[in-house]
């Protein structure tokens, strides 16, 4: 495989039988929204609360014109917040107030509950295959269809499939025989694009999506937008922008639908009873299209017409965008092919010496073609659209919202093409099954490259050697039933797909000025290689105890040279790039994997199998020549600009100094100087605090049979790594926030206690807008990624054969499994991000042979 050569062996009918096989799976997933990590209703009023408290803005004269000025400013949309401006301004009493807030109080996670009630279901999918082969001495014939239906957790997103797939093996004489194969798949479905956890506006806990009548709940434009801004839409004619989120996740579905095909044909010739000769054809031609009808009364084209309306002094304002329906239809389409010769040597000579080779070429060709298009104020049933003003809409600067059209909005085409000859060969020499040397070697050009030999003829090679210990005279150890030492080193290679020895730009039409405008998009690096990396290992392979423990050890190291990374740009060369890709980076991964197979017990009724497998990877970047031309690029993307001495997938932040008396947080920069006030601006001041690879990983897989019943269990484990907490326990602006605020600073001497800082709103003299980025890219919000999942989990019955047979079947299973069934991480935060709340996946299968 490493060389590009892959056999796959397909299920094959006994001879002179017709065999048949049925199959049926069916799986489900209770939906959840898990809540835990996120702050209930109680405790997002009592924060309101706080806002009012610490607001010296409400507590003097003017607090009754302060309050009515951020109620007509639709400053806050919280309900809890808006009944307390209600009563600063004198509109409700305080105790219509307080009954308010309670009742807001009370409702725990009920816009989470609703959603889960009216806004998701329950994923469903049904899968059935179905085999029948044929076989006798000249021809084989085998055939299965199978089809699958998936209803998704958004309401109205669901998909099927079909596929089939045809093989047949013919015997022409007896030195040449011909495969044909055909696989074809159709599949048709819908996709909801509206969610009800985005439903365009800031919702809270307490908030809800049904009325206490039935009817469902409208986000009203008077809930969002000052009165000025009421007046604007109400003034010019513009359409209403409610929201009415059981309503809107109904309309603009995606339906798609998608056909490929891959057909095959392969002559194998027996020239001698120690040559092969093949020769393979395939094709393969997938189209995938998606029509999505966009209804001119959901808020999507409401807010999109109303954005590109310009003022008609006192008239009704102009639409520019014609109000109606968007039509927006894409197409996706592919094409390949793939010719293979391959000569295949195996003999032996002299009867201690074994020769096995593969000679062969192949050449291959993809081609992508993509187009998506837009029509306005189109009529599904007349097949009619409104022309547009491209030129006007891409200069209109409209009365609501930022106004930005271009050609994207109409027309998009793509076009890809890759091309690929490769030559390659592989060679094995065994002598008197004890000593072994392999190598291989394969040539590659592309048109990915370039063009000349320079950048093509880099043949990639591996060189390898074995040594059967256990064949030896000398070594007779009884319970050692095989001892295999092997080593191998070679160099691969990587080509870049989005660089070049030359100038690359890209062309488009201009919807400005008109005619066509070229933008570049690389500099020219003639320096430009390939990717290389040397990988060298060496390995045990063993078996004990009559095979009933098998296992294997092995060291690798890899070093990659010429890599593909970024590199600070010359300012005075005028491409305008701070950086640049080249070949610019040195790398090393350095490991460790060992895997057991192991036979606990075996007895006529009861059997136990375990195997296990565990690794330990370290990699490091041992050069590069780039830095990060800002602060921010470290923590966005790390990955673009590397640091030496640190892996590649590294994190970075500032080092944690706690919070302040204040209850505010600090953290050190390179120089160990102490920031609150405002960040650090140092590139260093961003400090390694780790990997987001695991440094170890395994698996063990165990399988435990009584009689008729088996029981199988898959348990992996990944650790040594880290990630970024994104759902930090601090409250900026009014909208949900992380369940760990309960735990912030409140008075002096917290911060002995606690690194959650305390909340203080904008209004606030204390507050301080860094604070957030302070303490978002701290330490203290990295978290230790290690953790272990029971992936799976089943439990197999298979029917008796004399049983089956009175009913002319065989081979009768019947299967109970769950999938994901529990996550074990460090803490709740570790255990939220990796995704350990979500319920496991239940299905029950059955297997039938005719």
């Amino acid at each position: 495989a490493a060389n590009g050569v892959v056999v796959i062996t397909t299920k094959r009918a006994k001879m002179n039988r017709l065999d048949i096989s049925f199959s049926a799976t069916l799986t489900t997933q209770p939906y959840n929204y898990y809540t835990g990590h996120l702050a209930d209703a109680a405790t997002m009023i009592g924060l309101e609360k706080e806002w009012a408290e610490m607001n010296p803005e409400l507590q003097g004269s003017k607090a009754k014109d302060y309050a009515q000025n951020l109620l007509d400013n639709a400053v806050y949309s919280a309900q809890g917040i808006r009944a307390i401006l209600n009563n600063a301004a004198g509109k409700i009493s305080p105790e219509e107030m307080n009954r308010t807030l309670d009742e807001l109080a009370s409702q725990g996670y009920r816009y989470y509950n609703d959603v889960e009630k009216y806004g998701k279901r329950n994923p469903f999918s049904q899968q059935y295959n179905l085999s029948i082969g044929k076989s006798n001495e000249r021809n084989t014939f085998n055939a299965s269809f199978s089809y699958r239906h998936n209803s998704l957790e958004d309401r109205y997103s669901n998909n099927e499939s079909f596929g089939l797939n045809m093989q047949n093996t013919t015997g022409i004489t007896s030195w040449l025989s011909m495969d044909l194969g055909t696989y074809l798949n159709y599949g048709d479905g819908a996709t909801q694009s509206y969610s009800v956890t985005s439903p365009g506006y800031t919702y809270m806990p307490y908030n809800t999506l049904l009325n206490a009548d039935g009817s469902p709940y409208t986000n009203t434009e008077a809930d969002r937008y000052s009165k000025s801004q009421q007046g604007t839409l109400r003034d010019n004619g513009l359409y209403h922008l409610d929201i009415t989120p059981l309503e809107e996740m109904k309309m603009n579905l995606q339906k798609n639908k998608d056909f490929s095909n891959r057909t095959f044909a392969r002559l194998n010739f027996k020239l001698t009873d120690w040559l092969k000769y093949a020769a393979s054809f395939q094709y393969e031609v997938g189209e995938y299209k998606s029509d999505q009808l966009k209804d001119k009364s959901s808020y999507e084209v409401r807010n999109k017409v109303n954005t590109f309306a310009t003022s008609n002094k006192n008239a009704p304002a102009t639409f520019n965008l014609p109000y109606g329906n968007i039509y927006a239809t894409a197409t996706n389409s592919s094409r390949a092919y793939n010719f293979r010769q391959q000569f295949d040597f195996q003999k032996t000579f002299a009867g201690a010496h074994d020769v096995t080779a593969i000679l062969g070429t192949e050449t291959r060709e993809n081609k992508l073609e993509y187009n998506r298009r837009h029509l306005y104020d189109y009529d599904p049933d007349l097949l009619t659209y409104s022309l547009i003003n491209e030129q006007l809409l891409s200069k209109t600067s409209g009365l609501w919202g930022w106004a930005s059209f271009s050609k994207n909005d109409v027309f998009v085409t793509q076009e890809l093409v890759n091309r690929y000859v490769s030559f390659y060969g592989n060679a094995a020499y065994t002598y008197a099954g004890k000593y072994m040397v392999t190598g291989s070697i394969r040539w590659d050009r592309t048109n990915l490259f370039a063009t000349g030999s320079k950048y093509q003829n880099k043949p990639i090679w591996s060189a390898g050697a074995g040594w059967n210990i256990d064949k030896e005279d000398f070594f007779e150890v009884d319970f050692v039933d095989m001892l295999k030492l092997r080593t191998s080193y070679g160099i691969g290679g990587n080509i870049a797909k989005d660089s070049a020895p030359y100038m690359t730009a890209y062309y488009s039409s201009n919807i400005h000025v008109g005619g066509i405008s070229g933008s570049i998009s690389s500099r020219p690096n003639p320096e430009l290689r390939w990717e290389k990396t040397t990988t060298a290992n060496i390995g045990i392979d063993f078996a004990l105890l009559k095979n009933r423990l098998t296992g294997t050890i092995e060291y690798y190291n890899k070093k990659g040279e010429d890599l593909l990374a970024n590199t600070n740009g010359v300012p005075t060369e005028g491409w305008g790039y701070s950086t640049y890709t080249m070949n610019n980076g040195k790398m090393r991964n350095r490991g460790v994997e060992l895997s057991l197979s192991g036979e606990v017990f075996s007895t006529k009724d009861w059997s136990w199998n375990v195997t296990g497998v565990l690794g330990y990877n370290k990699n490091k970047v041992t050069y590069v020549n780039v830095k990060a031309p800002a602060l921010y690029l470290v923590f966005d993307h790390a990955g673009a600009y590397p640091r030496v001495g640190n892996p590649f997938n590294a994190i970075y932040g500032y080092q944690w100094a706690g919070l302040n008396e204040k209850g505010l947080p600090q953290v050190y920069d390179s120089e160990g100087t102490l920031f609150s006030e405002s960040e650090p601006t140092k590139i260093e001041d961003a400090v390694y605090l780790g990997t987001t690879i695991p440094i170890y990983n395994g698996a063990i897989n165990t399988n435990l049979r009584y009689k008729q019943w088996e029981l199988a269990a898959q348990f992996l484990f990944e650790g040594g790594h880290k990630m970024r907490n994104t759902n930090i326990a601090f409250l900026s602006g009014m909208v949900p926030v992380s369940k760990n605020i309960e735990k912030r600073w409140r008075q002096p001497g917290d911060e002995a206690h606690t690194d959650i800082p305390r909340y203080v709103p904008s209004e606030n003299p204390d507050y301080n807008s860094s604070s957030k980025e302070i303490y978002s890219k701290s330490s203290a919000n990295i978290l230790d990624a290690s953790h272990g999942r029971l992936r799976n989990l089943s439990l197999t019955y298979r029917v008796p054969d004399d049983f089956s047979q009175k009913f002319h079947l065989k081979n009768v299973r019947i299967m109970f499994g769950m999938e994901n069934v529990f996550l074990i991480a460090k803490n709740r935060d570790s255990k939220w991000s990796l995704g350990g709340y979500s319920k496991p996946n239940y299905l029950c299968s059955i297997n039938v042979n005719f």
